[in-house]
């Protein structure tokens, strides 16, 4: 019952720290250009869907807190995503792969198809899903509210979904392959709950 319980929680708090997303890293990244044509750096976005970055992520709420180590690798539709501690020792592993979601922590094992409605189930958190896919590089929708700052680079995202808002605030950027890309940001819902999330090495595929 207590293996139980631990596991929920362990799933609960990670889920939504991987979707909802301060941190120090070891690196520092290139800094971002000093102007970007928007148009054109939202366009390599688009097409930019082979990618992962390592660095760390904080989750805070009035009845919780957690923070870990986090890779995020994403490959056209499938995605990895780890979670572990200062001493490398996995907390929580989710993969989507041909459509099949895979969540393992604490020696327990989740599956399903359709992996938002899985993240919900076992941790009771819904969870833009797709939305984060593209919040974490920095790619908004016409469908959201957006802002930028004067020099091209995004500074925040709205997006209501089932009466439920998520406001996305860009803190820094970076660039790789000619990219800009989030380094630092925050993403917040209407019940009070705040992720931070720092990104510390981005690849290209």
């Amino acid at each position: 019952m207590q293996s139980n319980a631990f596991t929920k929680a362990l799933l609960r708090t990670g889920i939504l720290a991987l979707f909802c997303l301060v941190m120090w890293g070891c690196q520092t990244p290139p800094p971002p250009p000093e102007f970007i044509n928007a148009t054109a750096n939202d366009q390599k976005l688009i097409e930019l869907t082979r990618w992962q970055f390592r660095g760390r992520l904080a989750f805070k709420s009035e009845q919780e807190t957690f923070s870990a180590n986090v890779r995020w690798q994403q490959s056209e539709q499938d995605t990895r995503f780890i979670l572990t501690n200062v001493v490398g020792i996995t907390l929580l592993e989710l993969h989507i792969e041909d459509g099949i979601t895979r969540i393992q922590a604490d020696g327990e094992e989740y599956t399903g198809t359709d992996a938002q409605q899985l993240i919900e189930q076992i941790s009771g958190w819904q969870i833009p899903l797709t939305q984060m896919q593209r919040w974490v590089k920095g790619l908004a929708q016409s469908n959201e509210l957006s802002s930028r700052a004067d020099n091209g680079l995004l500074k925040h995202i709205v997006y209501t979904q089932n009466m439920r808002s998520w406001t996305v605030d860009y803190q820094r950027f970076t660039q790789a392959d000619g990219i800009a890309l989030p380094r630092q940001l925050s993403i917040k819902d209407d019940n009070d709950v705040s992720i931070r999330l720092k990104v510390n090495e981005w690849t290209i595929n």
